[in-house]
């Protein structure tokens, strides 16, 4: 029971010490909500299709509610079926379904899609691992791992990648919103740029992927990307490891910056957001 009871609770104090729903500042706290801690791309689409005909729907408390119930819910289910967490669940569970329920909600996803189209893997590393991983599933490419929240797909093709893996699950944990939210953006901000400076055509996947500041991150501390050969213009477009973490601690302070600025502006002050 846990699980629906943090996530509920924590998206209701949200919405508690936001403005009332009933103002502009309301309506643009809960749509807040909806971006920050609920980026599910088919639930984003829906409401923005019902938003231009003048309704709300996953963002209104009502549906912030019971998505968070759900997600929670089933997450909790999962987990504990598999004895997933650390510490019998006190951490990192709590951060799963409250901060982190961004990325938990794409989890969520991915648990569905999988348990469907291919098979749970024990984790080689033995209960506990904080993680899931899937043989096969839901992937954008055809051998990379694509995790979300603390779930992995086509884990079977890359093994070796788990620390690498776990490590983007804790990003989500630490980040929180912010980790869905700026992963999105750069990769919006560098699709142009990988267009105009391609590497075979390539250009894109390297500028808005292996670029992206969380999956460098993640290259610098847990394993390099420098160690497969790489073509010269794709060696020449990805970045150092010290251009890397320079790119990150400002990427990374301009996004607690940015969460600074909506606190203030829509919690404490009482008005609308704009970017």
């Amino acid at each position: 029971m846990l699980g629906p009871v943090l996530a509920r609770g924590f998206i209701a104090l949200l919405l508690h010490f936001a403005p009332s729903q009933e103002t502009a500042a309301g309506r643009n706290a809960a749509g807040l909500i909806l971006l920050g801690f609920m980026f599910f791309p088919p639930i984003i689409m829906i409401e923005i299709v019902v938003w231009i005909f003048g309704v709300r729907f996953f963002s209104s408390r009502h549906g912030l509610l019971t998505i968070a119930s759900v997600v929670g819910a089933f997450t909790v289910f999962m987990d504990g079926g598999h004895q997933t967490y650390r510490a019998s669940g006190l951490f990192p569970f709590p951060l799963d379904v409250t901060w982190g329920l961004s990325a938990t909600c794409n989890g969520a996803f991915l648990h569905c899609y999988n348990l469907v189209d291919t098979t749970y893997q024990d984790s080689e590393h033995g209960p506990r691992d904080d993680s899931h991983q899937y043989e096969k599933g839901f992937t954008f490419e055809d051998n990379p791992v694509f995790t979300q929240g603390s779930v992995m797909s086509n884990y079977l093709a890359k093994e070796s990648l788990f620390s690498h893996e776990l490590l983007h699950a804790y990003q989500n944990r630490f980040w929180g919103p912010l980790y869905t939210l700026s992963a999105v953006m750069w990769m919006t901000t560098a699709l142009l740029q990988g267009l105009l400076v391609g590497a075979g055509g390539d250009g894109v996947r390297l500028w808005s992927y292996e670029n992206n500041p969380h999956e460098t991150l993640a290259y610098v501390l847990v394993g390099s990307r420098n160690t497969k050969d790489r073509e010269p213009t794709e060696a020449l477009i990805l970045l150092p490891a010290s251009v890397c973490i320079m790119a990150s601690m400002v990427f990374y302070l301009h996004q607690v910056l940015f969460l600074i600025r909506v606190i203030t502006t829509v919690w404490m002050r009482g008005q609308v957001f704009s970017p």
